[in-house]
């Protein structure tokens, strides 16, 4: 299979992944190329491995695409110095990747506002117009829905911002509104976007507090994408990745390890979302279940008991039983 400009396909998913790896920030050597393509995964991937020679074949051809690659003598590397360069090689693609990208427009549509999805929307139209699927016709396409939350989507005019500066890894300067309702203003290196439980989330480096930092892009006033390019630190991009879990995103106060007894549909709940990296389920018979959750912020666990509406008993420790106590003890004045 050929792409549309006459680049063999494994050779244009090699450019694409370097081009994606230079977008990062990072500074690439050949033997580093070889070894990602040696050990790639996903579809497609597993045939990417190549020689030395290929991979600098691959970067002369996206030279002479226009690509503005730079190379560092003092440190054998390449890096990218137009970080916003795209890759505009229309490929001709087969039914499992013409579903993937509809797929995902589908979920863009649902999950990002329209400032953002309309452009995706705009794009899958036209490389769905450029290939043909016997399953691709109109009506089928209209047959698949995704029926989400009634949560809003963040701010139109913030969330462009958000995505740029995510995605060419520019400083980005917000307007925020903190837990205490307090307005602030800071510069933030976007490492990561998170979408978690209905929310959207930036985990990143704060410029003020000069550390890493988890922001809620709903509560992002104003924002603003600053010329200036960040260089990814591999080290904080590693921690941060230590806390790319469902306990630790949101993590306020000491954790606690909770125990808590739970129906046949609250179980279910856990096991499609689990509410910790480590939780336990046990079977107790006669439809219970005990689950185990070490190490968890009480203001994630309270809040997933009360929306079980009785059907997650708190038992461990006392100070969860007494906060879920007080809680419906507030409800059941107030009615």
């Amino acid at each position: 299979m050929k792409a549309a400009s006459g680049v063999a396909k494994k050779q244009y998913l090699r450019m694409s992944h370097i081009v994606s790896l230079l977008k990062q920030g990072r500074k690439v050597t050949v033997e580093s190329l070889v070894k990602e393509f040696r050990y790639a995964e996903g579809p497609g991937m597993e045939a990417l491995e190549c020689s030395r020679e290929t991979v600098i074949r691959d970067i002369a051809a996206l030279k002479r695409l226009g690509c503005d690659i730079g190379y560092a003598r003092s440190e054998e590397s390449y890096y990218l110095k137009n970080p916003s360069w795209t890759f505009d090689v229309p490929a001709v693609l087969d039914d499992s990747e013409l579903l993937a990208i509809v797929l995902g427009c589908r979920f863009a549509q649902e999950v990002f506002p329209t400032s953002v999805s309309a452009p995706v929307t705009q794009a899958v139209n036209e490389i769905l117009r450029s290939n043909t699927a016997d399953f691709m016709g109109t009506a089928m396409m209209d047959t698949l829905k995704i029926l989400g939350s009634q949560t809003p989507c963040p701010d139109s005019d913030v969330f462009p911002a958000v995505i740029e500066a995510w995605t060419k890894r520019r400083i980005l300067h917000i307007v925020y509104l903190d837990g205490k309702d307090r307005r602030t203003e800071r510069d933030i290196d976007p490492y990561y976007l998170v979408y978690h439980n209905e929310t959207w989330i930036i985990l990143g480096y704060c410029r003020m507090r000069k550390a890493e930092h988890t922001f809620m892009v709903g509560r992002i006033l104003e924002a603003t994408v600053l010329p200036d390019i960040f260089y990814v630190d591999e080290e904080l991009r590693s921690h941060m990745l230590e806390r790319l879990k469902p306990e630790k995103l949101f993590e306020i106060g000491e954790p606690i390890d909770a125990k808590i007894q739970v129906g046949v549909s609250a179980r279910r709940r856990l096991e499609l979302s689990p509410l910790h990296s480590q939780q336990e389920i046990t079977d107790l018979g006669d439809g219970k279940y005990l689950v185990t959750l070490p190490g968890i912020p009480m203001n994630v666990v309270v809040p997933w008991i009360m929306r079980q509406c009785g059907g997650a008993i708190p038992l461990e420790p006392p100070r969860l039983v007494e906060e879920i106590r007080s809680i419906a003890s507030q409800i059941t004045a107030s009615l």
